[in-house]
């Protein structure tokens, strides 16, 4: 859902009854908006943000993963990073608006984003490697915010871990108490509006530039990686197992 209000673009991933969960025609609806979000003189920053209070993104939809086969998971992963890379090139700056649990892809977006606002309550992780694949496309950046030794324990086990544990690695730029999350990016939203557009502009090419060195090579050899996956039928069993362990009460 897009709303536009006093220079900002409202953009809400709305599928609360699946934790805002993507599937790929929503990453191809995000992908289009922040495509054309360039040209518009109809708003000067973006909030991106989850509908409801419970989750921010849950990553990708697993129910439309279970019956991936290689070919799938590599294209359904190369959407995902144009879409990364769509926010990360936006000449406006985009603020991600964190106002609950954020997995997996969903927890990528605030890193790839200019500025991150978490609820203390959400809960944050890269849970890919439970799932039966490899972490992969923009966590190849992660250990350049957290160093190797920590980047590697994120991924490896996927474990959870809170805002304030984000925010003390370095992943994030603020947590406050979860009714105050919007209030936070508007806030920061009007310290964007308050700066040169073309300035701001210049400054997040350079931004990307400093970031990207070899960026590409690893990002390609995630998504191979994780088709590779799929070729041995583990994340179709896992997601399985996941639905099955919901299904029955137990975590």
């Amino acid at each position: 859902k897009v709303s536009i209000r006093d220079d900002i673009a409202y953009v809400v991933i709305s599928r609360p009854e699946a934790m805002n969960a993507l599937t790929r025609n929503m990453k191809r609806t995000l992908l289009d908006f922040f495509l054309s979000a360039d040209g518009s003189d109809d708003f000067r920053v973006i909030i991106l943000t989850g509908e409801g209070g419970r989750a921010f993104c849950a990553g990708t939809d697993l129910k439309e993963m279970a019956g991936f086969s290689a070919i799938d998971a590599e294209e359904m992963l190369r959407l995902e990073h144009r879409l990364n890379d769509a926010i990360r090139r936006c000449s406006k700056p985009v603020i991600a608006a964190v106002n609950g649990t954020a997995l997996g892809g969903g927890c990528l977006i605030p890193l790839i984003c200019d500025y991150s606002v978490v609820s203390d309550s959400a809960v944050l992780g890269f849970p890919e490697i439970k799932a039966g694949v490899p972490a992969s496309i923009e966590i190849a950046i992660v250990h350049r915010f957290v160093g190797l030794a920590r980047a590697r324990e994120l991924i490896y086990f996927g474990e959870s871990f809170t805002p304030r544990e984000a925010l003390e690695m370095g992943l994030i730029n603020k947590v406050v108490p979860g009714d105050g999350v919007l209030k936070a990016a508007e806030e920061t939203a009007a310290r964007f509006i308050a700066l040169s557009p073309t300035a701001l502009r210049l400054q997040k090419e350079l931004v990307n530039k400093w970031i990207e060195s070899s960026f590409a090579d690893a990002v390609e050899t995630g998504i191979y990686a994780a088709g590779l996956a799929f070729t041995t039928g583990e994340p179709q069993a896992a997601i399985e197992r996941f639905f099955a362990r919901r299904g029955s009460g137990k975590k």
